[in-house]
């Protein structure tokens, strides 16, 4: 399954890391897996040597009480990790800081399974996506793991999948090799 998601190991193993730090309910910025593909993160470091956020941070406070409200009260619509800031982020539009590409998850518990819905303003289809999804995925089985469910459905909504002009000759080789394929 994982041809799916990685084109690389490299890829793999800071997915990998990632999820751990987003799940840790230690205080984390920078954590460790940036450094991982430090070619990519290298330059969203701000001047103080951290993020402008972290999925740590946007995370850790909300992801127990989401497992706690799943298990209190299984039919809820309220089970929302929000990653998105309303009062930081919008003050740092325009380039100001960087802001979170992913909006909120939120999991439902319907018939003994789990299922995630998944909301980005924007992704980066050939550096981002992959990852973007495996991660998702694994928040799904780490709270049904929690909530003691199946999992379910990944439903995945975004604004703006993209890809830069420097990734292009990747997408064209992606799109061929579609082809030979079918």
């Amino acid at each position: 399954m994982d041809y799916l998601f990685f084109a690389d190991q490299e890829s793999r193993k800071w997915a990998d890391a990632e999820f751990m730090e987003r799940i840790n309910p230690t205080y984390e910025n920078p954590g460790k897996a940036w450094e991982l593909r430090s070619h990519i993160w290298k330059e969203f470091l701000n001047r103080y040597g951290k993020f402008d956020y972290s999925y740590n941070d946007r995370m850790r406070s909300s992801l127990n009480q989401v497992i706690r409200e799943l298990k209190d009260n299984p039919d809820t619509r309220q089970a929302i990790i929000g990653i998105w800031d309303r009062i930081i982020d919008p003050i740092n539009m325009g380039g100001r800081q960087r802001i979170p590409c992913s909006m909120y998850y939120q999991f439902f518990l319907r018939e003994e399974r789990l299922h995630i819905q998944y909301n980005q303003r924007s992704a980066d289809v050939i550096t981002h996506f992959g990852n973007d999804v495996y991660l998702a995925w694994r928040l799904m089985n780490y709270v049904c793991a929690e909530v003691d469910a199946n999992p379910g459905y990944l439903y995945h909504n975004i604004g703006s999948l993209h890809s830069y002009k420097k990734d292009w000759p990747k997408l064209k080789t992606c799109i061929e090799d579609l082809r030979i394929q079918i």
